[in-house]
């Protein structure tokens, strides 16, 4: 009987270590589960160099100008201060190569401002007036792409909503033609480059550029979905981007990542909700 007891009690203190183990997290996690390590700055921007590839397309004035150039002194200055160890920009994964070789020319004082790379438009660029002449003067040896670009094929709900939902047709008009757009210009036209940007990153005017997402999303019919299949593409286009960030961040890191104002409702979420990123509110430093 003694030595029955005695086995009892082994028995129960082996189960309870498994028990306790089982309630430790794995390793793997254990960053997951500390505070958040790498701080990310999203700053939504219109394309400086405007190429015409998106929906809407305002007009901006030469950012050569001496004063839009003072102009764009003054934001570097600004977003200087958060200090970033690393830029971010709107070009595809792909192109890094091709990226890494023109900073690097571009470090050394030699490149050639006619340059053409991938996505990465001219010398009137935001990936360039603001990611190379910011990573420069803050000594990274590298600036990295992280866009994953998908064809965002508006087009297929447009001829849905002409022959099932004309009034979709009047609210993209409307969305175009509105205050949003209206606001956009007059900064652009009218205000510093400073001031743009304060407006473009208030979480007011994040949450009007997803109005016409969310409208389009309800185009539908008894048999599709084009409204809620061509929005998921661009959700998916923005995981991609947030899964290439998140391919970059280290330990320690402070992130500025410069994309188009139309992925910020998407971004700044997935940045706030990941377990090892904080989300940087850009407004500190406009």
């Amino acid at each position: 009987m003694m030595c029955s007891s005695r086995i009892r009690v082994v028995l129960r203190a082996l189960a309870l270590g498994l028990f306790l183990c089982l309630l430790r997290p794995a390793p793997g996690h254990a960053q997951e589960d500390a505070s958040p390590s790498v701080e990310v700055l999203l700053l939504g921007t219109v394309h400086l160099d405007n190429p015409g590839r998106d929906v809407n397309n305002p007009t901006v004035p030469d950012v050569l100008l001496p004063e839009k150039q003072a102009e764009l002194a003054a934001l570097r200055d600004s977003l200087a201060q958060f200090r970033p160890t690393k830029m971010a920009i709107e070009v595809r994964r792909r192109h890094q190569a091709a990226i890494d070789s023109l900073y690097r020319r571009f470090r050394a004082g030699r490149m050639d401002t006619s340059f053409a790379v991938g996505d990465f438009v001219s010398v009137r660029s935001e990936q360039y007036q603001l990611g190379f002449r910011l990573a420069r003067r803050l000594d990274h040896e590298r600036i990295w792409a992280v866009d994953h670009f998908l064809p965002m094929r508006i087009g297929k709900v447009m001829r849905h909503a002409k022959r099932n939902d004309p009034a979709l047709l009047g609210a993209m008009q409307k969305f175009s033609e509105g205050p949003l757009m209206t606001d956009l210009d007059s900064l652009l036209q009218r205000e510093s480059l400073g001031r743009l940007y304060h407006f473009l990153n208030r979480p007011s005017t994040v949450r009007r550029f997803r109005a016409p997402y969310v409208r389009m999303a309800e185009a539908a019919t008894d048999t599709s979905f084009v409204g809620a299949d061509v929005v998921a593409q661009y959700h998916k286009r923005n995981l991609r981007i947030f899964a290439n960030i998140a391919r970059i961040a280290e330990p320690g890191d402070r992130i500025i990542a410069i994309f188009g104002n139309g992925h910020m409702p998407y971004l700044r979420p997935l940045v706030r909700a990941s377990p090892k990123m904080r989300f940087v509110d850009p407004l500190r430093y406009l």
